[in-house]
């Protein structure tokens, strides 16, 4: 899998993750050219999304986000890696 095959979808989590103290940004994994999560741990084929402090790998093709980055400056940091996001904030 390369990063071009991938989309990571980057969206408000605090209201469906309230059971999770400070978790804010759900980033999930989708092959991109098909409608369907990635089943692998992201995290061990594209080594670098460990270096963002605060992201962590819930599951395959899952992670959430507890820091203070805002959605636009998470997904502007995986661009900077060569990922392609997708943003998506709560309705209010």
């Amino acid at each position: 899998m390369n990063k071009k095959d991938i989309l990571l979808k980057v969206s408000d989590a605090e209201d469906w993750l309230s059971d999770l103290e400070d978790a804010k940004i759900s980033v999930s994994v989708w092959h991109k050219d098909e409608d369907f999560m990635v089943d692998s741990h992201i995290t061990e084929q594209f080594e670098e999304i460990n270096s963002i402090e605060g992201l962590f790998e819930e599951s395959e093709g899952d992670m959430i986000y507890y820091g203070d980055l805002s959605i636009e400056e998470l997904s502007e940091v995986l661009n900077k890696m060569g990922f392609e996001t997708e943003v998506s904030k709560k309705q209010n």
